[in-house]
């Protein structure tokens, strides 16, 4: 399959081989994280997508508050059937009781 294929199908992989373009330049790659994460927040092929919980906690790691993404990200059904979301969210909560 072609890239161009690949991102017709699939439009989650051009945004993260947009974000690894990205990755040494935080100025571009968090606002680019942030509006990836939202633009495919109500898109049901991606709910239980590793690639895509991974990009969230990723963003959720850069905010102050990250136990507030994780409860939207609950409240929204994203990476709730995936175990890395449950320890993911375990540990941003250890983390924050530990501050």
């Amino acid at each position: 399959m072609s890239n161009t294929a690949e991102s017709v199908d699939d439009p989650l992989s051009h945004w993260i081989n947009k974000l690894e373009s990205l990755e040494n330049n935080p100025a571009a790659f968090l606002p680019k994280l942030k509006r990836c994460c939202t633009t495919f927040q109500l898109d049901e092929r991606y709910r239980n997508d590793s690639r895509y919980l991974c990009l969230w906690i990723a963003y959720a790691d850069t905010t102050e508050n990250p136990l507030k993404v994780f409860s939207r990200m609950k409240s929204k059904g994203i990476g709730v059937q995936l175990s890395l979301f449950w320890c993911a969210w375990a540990m941003a909560s250890f983390a924050q009781s530990n501050d």
